[in-house]
């Protein structure tokens, strides 16, 4: 039988406990389940407070892989999910520069924000130009929501095309909220 979800987050936590500031790729092989396993288990130990990510930063042109470490519990292992298919659990996304909006509040300098679900990205699009009525561009705009700009310049297009925005520029794209 092979082990659940709640046995194999027990597994990477003991792994953690036992060699603190290891890799991913180290707590993989230590708790013996697959690196994409261990590297789900450690974001879900991370959101839940028991594990903190140590960036690894740069040697010359070359990443370090980043380090765990053991951090206090927030909640139990036993209540953490670790399932792909869990699409309503805010999923961790990459380190923002600046403000960064979790869960719709702005939490501060270096934090992640969550994943949006489908079409949350174009409502939060529409309500920032609404609230701001100059000309903006998809960089500004993920800017201030602290969201990739590509993923901004996506739903701005799909926007348009649905007529809830109009592009105003050309080089460089600008946009501003469809006249009702």
């Amino acid at each position: 039988m092979p082990p659940t979800t709640t046995d194999t987050t027990e597994v990477v936590t003991a792994a953690l406990r036992q060699h603190p500031e290891a890799t991913v790729i180290e707590l993989a092989e230590i708790a013996g389940v697959g690196r994409s396993t261990a590297a789900k288990c450690l974001a879900a130990l991370e959101a839940a407070g028991t594990a903190r990510r140590v960036p690894g930063g740069r040697d010359g042109g070359r990443r370090v892989a980043d380090r765990w470490v053991p951090a206090k519990p927030h909640r139990p292992a036993d209540q953490l999910s670790v399932s792909s298919s869990d699409s309503d659990r805010p999923v961790e996304t990459g380190t923002i520069a600046g403000d960064a909006i979790e869960d719709g509040t702005i939490v501060g300098k270096g934090v992640r924000a969550s994943r949006l679900a489908k079409g949350e990205l174009a409502a939060l699009v529409v309500d920032y130009l609404s609230a701001h009525p100059e000309e903006l561009g998809p960089t500004a705009v993920g800017k201030a929501l602290a969201r990739s700009p590509g993923a901004v310049a996506n739903a701005l297009q799909r926007l348009q095309v649905d007529g809830r925005v109009r592009l105003v520029g050309e080089a460089p794209r600008r946009y501003r909220l469809a006249d009702d």
